[in-house]
Order: C-alpha cells, then structure tokens, then sequence
C-alpha cells in the first residue's frame, strides 16, 4: 500500500527551501541521521538540456544550495561538472556509432541517412537530451536529500503527449531508481509544468494530469512486482501542482482520485 496526495507550490523549487527557523539543532540531527536510513526523500526538478544551467544563470535551486554549506556531499556545481563529463562521454559513444554505421553503409554501396546533428558535433555536446534524469545528493535542503534533474524543453508547457513520450520514460525511470535506492518519498510534478500559463486550459490539465496518474500507478506496480507481500515496498508519492490554477481544475483532479488508485476508506475518510 502506497501514500498518495497532492500538493501546491509557487515554484517546484520550493519543496527544497529551508525557511527561517527550520535548521534546528533537532532537525540537522535528523537531516543527517536520515541520510544513512532506508527512508530517503527526493523531488523532481524539470530543467532544460544544459546541465550548468543552475551554475549560469544563478537559478533558485542554485541559490538554495548556497545557503548553507553540504558537509557531506560535493557542491552542487562539482556534481553538475560531472554530469556534463559524463554526457560527453555518453554523446562522444554515440558519435562514434553512428559514425560506423556510416562507413558500413557506405562500403555496401548504400547513402547514409542524413543526421540532425554532425557526429563531429554530437561528440562536442555536453549537453543532455530531453527525457534524461541526472541526481544530486544534498544533505543541506529542507527534508529533502535527492533530487531528480528531470530534462524537458518548451513544448512539453502545451503539447499534448502520450504515455511514450521521453519525459514520461525519464518519470519512469525517477520511480525505479528510487525503489533501488531506498527513496521511499517522492515529489513529482504532475502536470510536467513549473508554472501555468495561457495554454494551460482545464481540459489541458485534466488529459496530463489523468495520463500522470496512469502511468505512476503503472510504474509503481511494476517495481513492486514479483515481491512477497510482507516485503513490499511502502511509497510516499506526492503529486505536485503549481499554484495560480482555477478552483475548478482543483477541484477535477482531486476527483480523479477515486477512478485511477484504490482508496482505503479508513485513510481517506
């Protein structure tokens, strides 16, 4: 049996804000014995392809991280920088791959299909596709001590996608990695959006949020398959929304509730 509820913030960046009178002495005990328990939390932040982009541009997460000294982990621009090490190498292999099917297609007589992106390009290009999850560990944020750096790009603010779509791949692949790593409580945008706009109608919200629902009940299914029910896993997934909805939409997701997860009636009553 799984824990899920919604929640609202401002910004997804807000689930790692320490407020004044948080960091209590009680609290950093907590915080750090909590970091070598079996009951981690993490969020999801969604982020563009630029994995410096929190170190460039000063972000609020970058500024979070800041606030305090993590005396137990690298900082949070030593843990991009090897993330951007770690996509060279990854694009610098697929470089190389497609650079071999190349010249295998050329010796057979055949044309090559013509690439978006150079190969002497892509294997340059530190930067990440949409879809992919990067972590960073911390151990100075409120409650929280991962987080999953989710990649998207502009269109995903109002385009309508389906359950193949890479972003839903990378969610799929928040909620494994967090099964193997003892991350019992998990954050995840619902509708994949930081902050609403024009183009986000109710019918809009309510077609992502039900596909959301779907898809995390579809995932959670499957990392607690094959397990004995004594040893199955026990999940805390809060679904976020952003603040500045209409009462209406609210109201509809709240709704869905009962038609995709089976209530206990003695915890949801």
């Amino acid at each position: 049996m799984h824990n899920v509820c919604l929640v609202t913030v401002d910004r997804l960046t807000d689930l790692c804000q320490t407020l004044e009178g948080d960091w209590t002495t009680s609290s950093r005990l907590e915080m750090a014995t909590k970091l070598y328990s079996r009951n981690l939390s993490g969020t999801t932040l969604l982020v563009p392809r630029d994995p410096m982009m929190h170190i460039n541009s000063s972000s609020d997460f970058f500024k979070i991280c800041e606030q305090s000294t993590d005396l137990h982990f690298d900082s949070l621009a030593e843990q991009l920088k090897k993330t951007l090490a770690a996509n060279r190498e990854r694009n610098s292999w697929k470089a190389d791959k497609i650079d071999e099917e190349t010249s295998k297609l050329i010796a057979e007589g055949k044309t090559p299909p013509e690439q978006l992106v150079p190969s002497s390009a892509l294997r340059q290009d530190p930067t990440c596709t949409v879809g992919d999850v990067y972590i960073t560990r911390h151990s100075n944020l409120h409650k929280v001590q991962i987080v999953y750096h989710l990649v998207v790009d502009e269109t995903l603010q109002s385009l309508e996608i389906n359950s193949r779509h890479p972003c839903l791949a990378g969610v799929r692949n928040i909620i494994r990695t967090a099964a193997r790593y003892n991350t019992s409580t998990i954050h995840i945008p619902l509708l994949l959006i930081d902050r609403p706009d024009e183009s986000t109608t109710i019918a809009w919200c309510l077609k992502r949020a039900e596909m959301l629902f779907k898809c995390v009940k579809g995932y959670l299914m499957e990392v607690c398959s094959g397990m004995d029910v004594e040893s199955l896993p026990h999940y805390n997934v809060h679904f976020v929304l952003p603040s500045g909805l209409s009462p209406t939409i609210y109201t509809a997701i709240t709704n869905m509730f009962p038609s995709i997860f089976h209530l206990v009636p003695g915890v949801s009553s």
